[in-house]
């Protein structure tokens, strides 16, 4: 027995194999360490994608915005025939909107309220506070030369040279060397290419009258003229641009307000057409002598006479949909000689959106210097 005693206290003693508590603690520490990089590079990864995508996003908004704004100004106030100050507008007053109210001026800007444009307010549609809007008019893409006018007839008619494709209730103006009209169409045929321009009918807000003479007051004071064969009649267009809030509240938009015929009635719809514009600042370039030169740049509230405009000073801010920065943007930016800030006349929220500004000058090319 004492053998067998001595020969197991002789025999290597085993022990299990394992980690100790501080071993436990070190690993554990450093799978902390390491996750939390992991985590980090994936937020940084994640921001820097946002950031990026983010600002894609802007200077594409700002592109597009300016490129359609500049296509738009450069075209305001095109008459087929030539520039003229004489032009008989004998669509009713009372009810053609700021259509009835175009006396050859391209372009008519915006400073303030305004009654031919949605109200200052936070709902769907109306206008972002402290933002410009501007109204643009004239001839647009659609033209058709004249071949006969009788304006004496009992339906007063303008008689094409090619099949047309207006519509009763379509806003017209009509040019020659001497002057402009601007009329509704009451009747149109396409079969022999005839324009009727009576008082009365079916459409709205119909002409006060249907001489088409230029004077002081057309309505009032109609005067008789005839068209010849050098005449152009062409499709009369009325946008407007502003800044509004978005459809779903959340964001601010360009807007377009633009004059549409709808089964013979001309009114204006609103249309949403690019999120992210944050504020729209004009100025106006005044050819005030008429040498073809710009002697000076005013805001709307100061420009006495539109005819004279010659060229347009727009700046833009653009914004990002998101929070994206890591602090609220408190920058001062310079849109056509006005400055945005937190504080100050024109304001922008100090939120962590990206912004930035887009300056150009437009010059209008039916009022070329």
């Amino acid at each position: 027995m004492r053998g067998c005693s001595s020969l197991r206290s002789a025999l290597p003693q085993r022990y299990d194999g394992g980690f100790s508590i501080v071993e436990l603690m070190v690993a554990l520490v450093v799978g902390l360490v390491l996750m939390t990089g992991v985590v980090q590079v994936y937020v940084s990864n994640k921001q820097t994608s946002q950031m990026t995508e983010s600002l894609s996003r802007m200077q594409e908004n700002g592109r597009f915005t300016l490129d359609l704004l500049t296509r738009e100004i450069r075209m305001a106030g095109f008459m087929p025939c030539r520039i003229t100050t004489e032009v008989a507008n004998v669509l009713n007053p009372t009810s053609g909107g700021p259509a009835s109210s175009f006396g050859g001026a391209g372009v008519v800007g915006i400073e303030g309220s305004d009654a031919s444009l949605p109200s200052f307010g936070t709902s769907a549609g109306d206008r972002v506070t402290d933002t410009d809007a501007f109204w643009l008019q004239g001839g647009g893409n659609r033209t058709f030369q004249v071949n006969n006018h009788q304006p004496a007839a009992s339906s007063a008619a303008f008689f094409l040279n090619d099949v047309n494709t207006l519509e009763d209730g379509d806003v017209v103006l009509v040019c020659d060397t001497q002057q402009a009209s601007v009329f509704q169409v009451t009747n149109t045929q396409s079969s022999n290419e005839t324009v009727v321009h009576n008082t009365g009918g079916s459409v709205s807000p119909g002409n006060c009258v249907r001489e088409l003479g230029y004077s002081s007051d057309p309505c009032t004071s109609p005067v008789g003229y005839t068209y010849g064969s050098d005449a152009v009649l062409v499709q009369f267009k009325s946008v407007a641009y502003y800044i509004g809030v978005s459809g779903d509240g959340s964001d601010t938009a360009l807007y377009r307000q633009r004059l549409q015929n709808s089964g013979g009635s001309s009114s204006y719809v609103r249309e949403e057409l690019i999120r992210g514009v944050e504020n729209m600042q004009l100025q106006y370039g005044l050819d005030t002598d008429a040498d073809g030169q710009i002697e000076e740049y005013q805001d709307a509230s100061s420009v006495s006479d539109w005819q004279e405009v010659r060229t347009v000073r727009m700046g833009l801010l653009i914004r990002s949909d998101d929070n994206v920065a890591q602090n609220a943007d408190s920058r001062t930016y310079n849109l056509a000689g006005t400055a945005v800030g937190t504080s100050g006349a024109v304001t922008h929220p100090s939120d962590r959106r990206l912004r930035h500004a887009f300056n150009t000058t437009i010059q209008i090319r039916n009022r070329g210097l």
